[in-house]
């Protein structure tokens, strides 16, 4: 085989090899531009919605609610989330029929109709009594 030959023959791999990179990676960039990221940013509002219920419990917001009967420590926590999103915390009593204390973020209404709702037991003591109750966190938004 002659010289010239062998740098014809490697010309010629290297050139199929890079065009069969080139459509590969565009075939990918086509394939990825179609995919639709209404589940992620599902999940993402879900994860805000357990985050701030975790929030509004360790904080004390939820009890401190519960016992002055009162939505502030709510609002106060609400209206310092993510500024995309709109929040809303609902406090029932144990039997979920009567809304005890409710809260909306600041500026927020609830027109979406992709809101997520998680429900969040937690237990205020008095003495030796214990009361459960169960906050409903709403959240929408990031463009909805």
């Amino acid at each position: 085989m002659n010289v010239k030959e062998k740098g014809f023959i490697i010309t010629v791999d290297s050139f199929i090899s890079t065009t069969l990179v080139l459509v590969f990676v565009l075939v990918s960039f086509y394939y990825l531009s179609n995919i639709s990221l209404n589940a992620w940013n599902t999940v993402d509002v879900r994860t805000l919605a357990f985050d701030e219920g975790a929030v509004l419990e360790k904080s004390l917001a939820l009890e401190n609610s519960v016992r002055l009967v009162s939505s502030e420590s709510l609002l106060s926590s609400l209206n310092s989330t993510p500024s995309g999103y709109c929040f809303e915390a609902t406090v029932f009593d144990a039997s979920m029929t009567n809304p005890i204390i409710h809260a909306i973020k600041t500026g927020c209404t609830k027109n979406s109709t992709k809101v997520v709702s998680i429900d969040r037991a937690f237990i205020v003591r008095d003495g030796a009594t214990s009361s459960f109750y169960i906050a409903r966190i709403d959240v929408w938004g990031g463009g909805e």
